[in-house]
């Protein structure tokens, strides 16, 4: 989840309002922006060579078509808001939901998207829609907490504060949902934003949020085989040389370290934020430990026993 840029809140947005957006794909939305982008690009070609009213119809008509077009040439399932996992199972059909809020003064915004399971009748999926709903309000009551009016002429005083919490669904279906969330956080007159993330994995057929420990067979071993297998990947894969020192405390085998992860269909994702591993300006670090590294731990009835055999 490096890299993640944030998403421009509605101007229209009204505080404390949430709003839930179904049928399309985060990937949709970041393609329709981009394909906005190349429309307006073609302003100085038509600039000087046409009347202002036709250049105007000329750029929408562009817009729309190259939506068109790649609306057809895009997979069809591609477009559904995770709607779709590659893991076995049922896959349980969630949406998205968003808490946003600006206020003047002190001048902040929030922007906090989370998933929702759709029409959840079963106490299960109710449960699960409460604590993630409960888990996001919770992020953002604690960002307000914090928020200061800055002193005239500090930098980013103008800009104000925010919050931009954006999710990814590692997997969906009949007995699990992993969901990653990445928080980026701006408190005005800070040098720079923060960023970090946090998870939310829930067993649908106990009804109950996972532990990590929760995967593996009793009093196994898995967090020194996890740990050994980052190390070796960071190593690699941080800037060279490597500070070995920081990553062998930051991806030592403790709970602590490991306690950002996701369950996908290639493998556990383990995520470090930074300074965790690395310095900030090499951000967050991601690595897959694969299943077939933790051939024997895990139990026979774990939630991801299917999609390790």
């Amino acid at each position: 989840m490096p890299g993640t840029k944030k998403r421009r809140q509605s101007d229209n947005a009204q505080p404390g309002v949430e709003a839930e957006r179904t049928g399309v794909g985060e990937g949709a939305l970041r393609n329709s922006r981009v394909l906005k982008r190349i429309a307006l690009a073609s302003i100085p070609f038509f600039r000087g060579r046409r009347s202002p009213r036709r250049t105007s119809s000329l750029i929408t008509r562009t817009f729309f078509s190259l939506v068109l077009v790649v609306s057809f040439c895009l997979p069809q399932d591609v477009a559904p808001a995770f709607a779709a996992s590659n893991a076995p199972g049922k896959v349980a059909p969630l949406v998205s939901r968003q808490i946003s809020e600006k206020k003047p003064d002190p001048k902040y915004a929030i922007e906090v998207r989370y998933p929702q399971i759709a029409d959840a009748k079963e106490s299960k999926h109710q449960n699960f829609n409460r604590e993630v709903a409960v888990l996001a309000r919770k992020q953002a009551e604690e960002f307000k907490k914090h928020v200061a009016k800055p002193e005239p002429g500090m930098p980013g005083a103008d800009a104000g504060s925010s919050l931009d919490i954006s999710y990814s669904v590692g997997v969906s279906n009949d007995r699990v949902i992993s969901v990653g969330f990445e928080a980026d956080t701006y408190y005005a007159g800070a040098a720079h934003p923060n960023h970090h993330t946090f998870v939310y994995n829930y067993d649908l057929r106990q009804g109950r949020r996972l532990d990590l420990g929760d995967l593996f067979e009793p009093r196994s071993t898995y967090l020194k085989v996890i740990a050994e297998y980052c190390v070796e990947v960071l190593a690699k894969q941080v800037a060279q040389p490597p500070d070995m020192s920081e990553i062998a405390r930051g991806a030592a085998p403790t709970a602590q370290n490991y306690q950002s992860w996701m369950i996908t269909s290639q493998g556990l994702k383990f995520t470090f934020d930074p300074y965790q591993v690395a310095s900030y300006a090499e951000g967050p670090q991601e690595v897959v430990v694969p299943y077939r590294a933790l051939k024997g731990l895990i139990g026979a009835e774990s939630p991801i026993a299917k999609l390790a055999d």
